[in-house]
């Protein structure tokens, strides 16, 4: 017999699973829908007092905004959601005091000739607007406890920030290792990397986990954050480096983990 006691053993669950979603999802301001035509790469820097996007001035003029929300001068989370387009689209600086609150999202296309794409932007905070983290989600996740330890140690140490700054010319795809203050070229596909200039300046964060950013000065290619450090890897970060195009393109970025 389906008892009222198996019935709510059955739904509660199901009830927790949908209101937790919510309940993060109600904090999230919708910024902005970004429309444009992309052939190789458009980069769309967000502000509190706007948004651009860096292309050339042919594809710049066909790019439309619909502005919803300023962009918080708070900590908070970026995410992207692609409407249209083949390509990827990735938030490659997240907002933080080090940055100005400024976000980064990189939209890159790499076929043959451009493409329509729309992409939605949604910002989330981090903190409850003084400062503190936010609490009350993911209570459900097996790693929530070691999440919750690795953020406390992010605000203890929040003045300890580390500073990678890196260039060199890339053929294919390579990642920067980065553990206990040192940065090592792990080569992917294709040749190994030439004039490579690589200097760590600040604290070095020796088993400190942590919050990678990136700010890439130049590259025609993909640059992204694949791993974040925390105990689980051995607070070791990973950068990558996708350069699809034939020959040697040029990277200049700056990382800051804190």
């Amino acid at each position: 017999m389906f008892t009222i006691r198996s019935a709510r053993a059955v739904l509660l669950p199901a009830l927790f699973s949908v209101l937790v979603p919510l309940a993060a999802r109600a904090q999230e301001t919708k910024l902005f829908t970004w429309s444009g035509r992309v052939d190789r790469e458009v980069r769309l820097d967000v502000r509190a007092g706007g948004v651009s996007n860096t292309t050339e001035s042919s594809i710049r003029s066909r790019a439309r905004f619909n502005v919803s929300s300023a962009l918080p001068q708070r900590a908070g989370t970026v995410r992207v959601v692609t409407n249209m387009g083949r390509g990827s689209v990735n938030v490659i600086q997240q907002p933080m005091a080090e940055n100005g609150y400024a976000a980064v999202i990189q939209i890159a296309d790499n076929d043959g000739g451009a493409d329509n794409y729309q992409v939605t932007a949604y910002w989330t905070p981090t903190d409850d607007g003084r400062g503190n983290r936010g609490r009350g989600y993911g209570r459900g996740n097996a790693n929530n406890d070691q999440n919750n330890r690795d953020n406390r140690d992010n605000r203890i140490n929040r003045d300890n920030v580390s500073l990678l700054q890196w260039s060199g010319d890339v053929d294919g795809e390579i990642q920067l290792v980065w553990r206990n203050g040192v940065v090592r070229v792990q080569q992917g596909g294709g040749v190994a990397p030439q004039r490579v200039r690589s200097t760590v300046s600040g604290a070095v964060r020796n088993q400190l986990p942590g919050n990678i950013t990136l700010n890439v000065r130049e590259g025609r290619g993909r640059v992204e954050v694949i791993q974040q450090p925390s105990a689980r890897n051995g607070y070791t970060g990973i950068i990558r480096i996708s350069d699809p195009q034939a020959g040697y393109g040029h990277y200049n970025l700056d990382a800051s983990w804190q």
